[in-house]
């Protein structure tokens, strides 16, 4: 799906940081964003951010974060925290998603693996940090 999107698509079973270096001639990403909101998702954006890049955070972090220091002294990025401010983008953005579901429906198909029941969120949010699901959509109806 990466791939038909224009982006690269990295195998998750595979070492990413050490494609991404493959990729960069072993420099690494000039900014990553994190939008998980878990420690191991912030370890990864750090990994993968070249020396001197950005690392820019809106996940919802709920437990303390830790960052070694050899590795941020070492690596110099720059660190944004941040939340996206989703209530100011509602509207342009469910404008957008309609009008790209009316013009291509298979882009917004594509991203959704599973459609749930509300009360199986604990459940599915576990399997997603586990790398077992992608994208699950929680049925409200």
């Amino acid at each position: 799906m990466a791939k038909k999107y224009g982006a690269i698509p990295i195998d998750p079973t595979t070492d990413a940081v050490q494609f991404l270096r493959s990729v960069t001639s072993n420099r690494g990403a000039d900014a990553v964003l994190e939008v998980v909101g878990n420690n191991s998702a912030l370890n990864l954006a750090i990994s993968l951010v070249r020396t001197s890049g950005v690392v820019s955070s809106c996940g919802v972090h709920n437990h303390e974060i830790t960052i070694p220091g050899d590795t941020a002294y070492g690596k110099g990025f720059r660190m944004q925290f941040g939340r996206c401010n989703a209530r100011a983008m509602f509207g342009e953005s469910l404008e957008l998603l309609n009008k790209i579901s009316r013009e291509t429906p298979e882009l917004i198909d594509g991203f959704v693996q599973k459609k749930v029941k509300l009360e199986d969120a604990v459940e599915y949010y576990k399997l997603f940090d586990q790398r077992k699901v992608g994208k699950v959509i929680f049925d409200l109806a």
